[in-house]
């Protein structure tokens, strides 16, 4: 059975603040998000995690400086007091804008505009958010009022104008409809007739006087003998 192996490990500020001292021949390990910052140390027994170096880590490189006096590039090192100079055979001259180089044969200098193209645009940011209203202004005081000015004297009443001459009378209005006619009312007695004239038409527009019978019968039927009337009188049928 296969036993996995761990070393003691932990980010830089978990050792700083532990500062443990390892074992001899112990491994602490540096977990950083950085691949090229997986250090480790080993330790001695003896000293805290501060006090040890780095293990498998060469010493530290020089830091140089450099210094250009616009023909001669000067370099030196972090424990040199004075710079090396180095005639790379260009010259540079800058005029405030633009970079002029040339090289030692030259005579004129060539300019290179040192700005490069302009990027795309980013993207706008977010709209912030409105700010709070601020809080409303005292209201001013408001002015006196002034005095009431005098009422005017009424003016004087005008004469009556005369009075405008009558309209003319309009159309008469159209005559309404005619009421139904009413139940016929009952047959009344027969009255008697006094002896008088009456006046038979001869078709010839002149009416012959007669005299007039003294008994006039009437009824609402036919007379029960016409035939046996008595001379001289008249029976009317009526409904």
């Amino acid at each position: 059975m296969s036993i996995p192996i761990q070393f003691r490990r932990g980010t830089e500020s978990e050792w700083t603040a532990a500062d443990p001292v390892l074992f001899e021949g112990e491994l602490g390990l540096l977990i950083s998000d950085d691949p090229d910052t997986q250090l480790m140390k080993i330790g001695n027994g003896t000293n805290k995690w501060s006090e040890l170096p780095w293990a498998l880590r060469g010493p530290r490189g020089f830091d140089f400086a450099f210094e250009w006096n616009g023909a001669i590039l000067g370099v030196k090192t972090s424990d040199e007091a004075e710079y090396t100079e180095s005639d790379l055979g260009i010259y540079f001259l800058w005029d405030g804008t633009r970079l002029g180089i040339k090289k030692g044969t030259d005579v004129e200098y060539t300019y290179v505009d040192l700005k490069g193209i302009q990027g795309i645009q980013g993207i706008q940011g977010l709209k912030g958010d409105q700010g709070d209203q601020g809080d409303q202004g005292i209201q001013g005081i408001q002015g006196i009022q002034g005095d009431k000015g005098d009422q005017g004297d009424i003016g004087v009443t005008g004469d009556q104008g005369i009075q405008g001459i009558q309209g003319i009378q309009g159309d008469q209005g159209i005559q309404g409809v005619q009421g139904e006619q009413g139940n016929k009312g009952d047959t009344g007695d027969p009255g008697a007739l006094t002896e008088g004239k009456i006046w038979v038409g001869n078709g010839s527009g002149i009416a012959t006087e007669k005299d007039a019978p003294v008994d006039v019968l009437s009824g609402i039927d036919d007379p029960p003998n016409p035939t046996g009337l008595a001379d001289g009188t008249l029976y009317f049928k009526h409904e």
